[in-house]
C-alpha cells in the first residue's frame, strides 16, 4: 500500500497473548474488545511517517524534436550545416573535435538552427541547404552569430 499505510509485522501478532489450554477452548480466547484494545495500541507504535509512493514513475515524453543547425567558426570563415536531435550535445561534440569533418576549425558558434517534428524533414531541409550556396549565405547573412 502508498503512502502512509501501517505495517503489520508477525512480531506483533506474536505479542498478542495466547490462553494455553491444552485443547482449543473458544471460551479460554481472550474477548475480541481485548485483541482489538491491543492491536490498537500497537498500530500507534507501527505506524510508519508518510512517504510517498514507491510505485515506478510514470514520465510524460513529448515528441522528440529534431533541428537543423549553422555554426560558424571563429577562426575561420568557414560554416558547418547539419542535424541532430540533441543539440546543445551536438555543439559541445563540434567544440570538444569529436567530430572528424569539424576538428580542425574549433571553436563553433551557433547561428542558425530551426526546429522539425520528424528527422527525415530536418535531413531534408539539411540537404537543401547544402545544395543551394545562395540559400547558405543568405541565412548566414540573415541571422549571423547567435550569443
Amino acid at each position: 500500500m502508498c503512502g502512509g499505510g501501517r505495517i503489520r509485522t508477525s512480531d506483533a501478532v506474536s505479542h498478542i497473548p495466547v490462553f494455553e489450554t491444552g485443547a482449543f477452548d473458544h471460551s479460554a480466547t481472550p474477548p475480541l474488545s481485548a485483541i482489538l484494545a491491543f492491536q490498537h495500541e500497537n498500530d500507534k507504535v507501527l505506524r510508519r511517517p508518510y512517504r510517498p509512493c514507491l510505485r515506478r514513475q510514470v514520465t510524460v515524453r513529448t515528441k522528440p524534436m529534431f533541428y537543423l543547425y549553422l555554426i560558424k567558426s571563429t577562426r575561420y570563415d568557414w560554416v558547418y550545416v547539419g542535424s541532430t536531435s540533441d543539440l546543445e550535445n551536438r555543439l559541445r561534440e563540434h567544440n570538444t573535435g569529436a567530430v572528424r569533418s569539424t576538428k580542425f576549425r574549433r571553436p563553433y558558434i551557433l547561428i542558425h538552427s530551426e526546429t522539425f517534428d520528424n528527422m527525415r524533414d530536418a535531413r531534408r531541409r539539411e540537404k537543401n541547404i547544402k545544395t543551394n550556396r545562395i540559400e547558405k549565405e543568405s541565412i548566414v547573412r540573415k541571422y549571423g552569430p547567435i550569443v
